[in-house]
């Protein structure tokens, strides 16, 4: 039976979430699977333009919508790669990340009682902060057999009439999937039918595989005025520390998204404007290089996974750096063992974690916790559990590849060294 969409507002990921993650992550001697942050260090043409603004003196702020340089820029290649054209003087707000282009964008749309769809798996960042918006998440869970896109009945069954806005991240971060023009016109025609907003998140898009193309929900006909689009630097160009990203959206939502953008953090540094419209206007082989370089260290983790570590098994991500790992079986026959193991022989590992990001009854609620904490007892690796994830993470593992090939190389052999011995 395939799974219904949830008003459950509880909260669905496992307790500790990502500070948990980053709380272990700080191990020394841990293969790292779990952070995504790329690798690579940023090109070299958009270092020096960031040094070249400092040394110019450009240490002062901007207008809050951002450098209108950039946001012409910005213009520009949304027109050319996503098909659609935004007012660079109106419809552009450059943002300190995608987080608070996320955060404000969620805020100023959504009142209290209004429902939002979010298809999961997905980010974990989404249901907390439609919570705190005073929104309902309601979520759509997605599976594997669909390769974790939508279904235009699931996404329709989930309509109701508090919904006013629904998510679409595409590439997908968990699970890789890039969801299907057929996925992103339902969700379309749901928006103009219903008279919904769509938050498109579009960090991953340069980042594809197999041919596969990231289809934006802005450049489908009469969706421009419904659609909140999300974008940045941080994962195509390896420029997560220049915290640098924008929001396109309506002129009125603007308007409102700019309300809560000047009191929080007035503007986005200059010298990392000045460096993204580097990024956006500058060589891009460097984008090419890097996402081939993915694709090796992706077809690494798929093959090796699949064909040397016990009870696991993963389909090939089409986007991303991430790959959603099937860990069911494992967690379903050797469960009860890896329970054993962690109270036991790591308890040390347990005691280390504070209690208010983890409690030991909380394996006995997710084996994909169990199975994350057990592969960092035992084989020193970290990846993370898809129950973090929201409904329909629950038996999976995320675990990245934005990491050097051999770490990643090294730590699939530790992964099938630990889980041999329940063979």
């Amino acid at each position: 039976m395939r799974p219904m969409a949830s008003r459950d507002t509880s909260e669905t990921s496992s307790r500790g979430g990502i500070s948990l993650l980053l709380h272990i992550g700080e191990s020394p001697g841990l293969l790292s699977l779990g952070i995504g942050e790329p690798s690579f260090d940023t090109p070299e043409h958009i270092v020096e333009t960031a040094v070249k603004s400092l040394r110019d003196g450009h240490t002062h702020y901007s207008p809050d919508s951002g450098l209108l340089s950039l946001r012409q820029a910005i213009a520009e290649k949304t027109e050319r790669e996503n098909g659609f054209s935004p007012s660079p003087e109106s419809e552009i707000v450059v943002t300190a990340g995608t987080s608070p282009a996320l955060y404000g964008s969620i805020l100023a749309t959504i009142d209290a009682g209004d429902e939002v769809v979010v298809p999961t798996p997905a980010y974990l960042a989404y249901e907390p902060i439609i919570r705190i918006a005073d929104g309902s998440p309601v979520v759509v869970p997605m599976n594997e057999e669909n390769r974790f896109n939508p279904t235009p009945d699931d996404l329709a069954q989930a309509i109701s009439p508090r919904t006013k806005m629904i998510v679409v991240s595409s590439p997908s971060n968990p699970t890789g999937s890039v969801w299907t023009k057929e996925s992103i016109r339902a969700v379309a025609d749901l928006a103009i039918d219903h008279n919904l907003l769509v938050v498109s998140d579009e960090l991953y898009e340069r980042i594809v595989f197999d041919g596969e193309v990231n289809h934006s929900p802005g450049s489908l006909d009469g969706m421009q005025e419904h659609t909140i689009t999300i974008n940045g630097l941080s994962k195509s160009h390896a420029m997560a520390g220049f915290r640098l990203g924008w929001v396109i959206a309506p002129k009125q939502i603007i308007g409102d998204f700019l309300d809560i953008h000047k009191y929080s953090s007035i503007c986005a540094p200059v010298a990392s404007q000045h460096a993204a419209e580097a990024a956006l206007t500058g060589p891009q082989d460097a984008v090419a290089e890097m996402v081939a370089e993915y694709d090796r260290r992706r077809r690494l983790l798929v093959e090796r996974l699949n064909r040397e570590v016990p009870f696991v098994s993963t389909l090939a991500p089409k986007g991303s750096f991430f790959l959603f790992a099937n860990v069911k079986t494992l967690t379903e026959q050797r469960g009860q063992e890896m329970r054993a193991y962690l109270r036991k022989d790591a308890k040390h590992l347990l005691d280390t974690l504070p209690p208010h990001l983890f409690a030991v009854e909380d394996l006995e609620e997710s084996g994909s916790l169990t199975a994350m904490l057990y592969l960092v007892a035992s084989a020193k690796v970290l990846t993370v559990s898809g129950a973090f994830f929201g409904s329909g993470g629950e038996g999976f593992l995320r675990m990245s590849f934005a990491q050097s090939y051999d770490v990643i190389d090294d730590a699939v052999t530790k992964m099938a060294e630990s889980l041999s011995g329940f063979e």
